[in-house]
């Protein structure tokens, strides 16, 4: 059974993948509201984040699956930029706040 996102955003501190429900339209032309989705455990040492992909992360304390809109780096400290799909920025986040990445939409309401 699918977990909210913010419930997603926890099991992926020790699993490597998660089913849950992403819910409301901010993301509507990526991510459907009320669509099942696949989120795979973000690995700084393996992944790469770049602009356009869409993680489940933290931002100021509420947790999202939205889109990264661009990446700073700081030598070896980066900073992600969270954004919505309509261009809505949320913040602008440290790696460590970057819990999963999305790998598919399993099923689209």
């Amino acid at each position: 059974m699918p977990v909210s996102l913010k419930k997603a955003y926890e099991i992926l501190e020790r699993e490597e993948k998660v089913i849950a429900i992403a819910k409301g339209n901010s993301m509507k032309d990526y991510v459907p509201n009320n669509s099942i989705v696949k989120i795979r455990k973000f690995l700084p040492e393996k992944d790469t984040i770049r602009k356009g992909t869409i993680v489940l992360c933290k931002v100021k304390g509420k947790v999202y699956l939205h889109l990264v809109g661009a990446v700073k780096s700081y030598g070896k400290r980066k900073l992600y930029r969270i954004e919505n799909a309509r261009g809505k920025v949320n913040g602008w986040i440290p790696e460590k706040n970057i819990r999963g990445i999305l790998e598919e939409i399993i099923k689209q309401p």
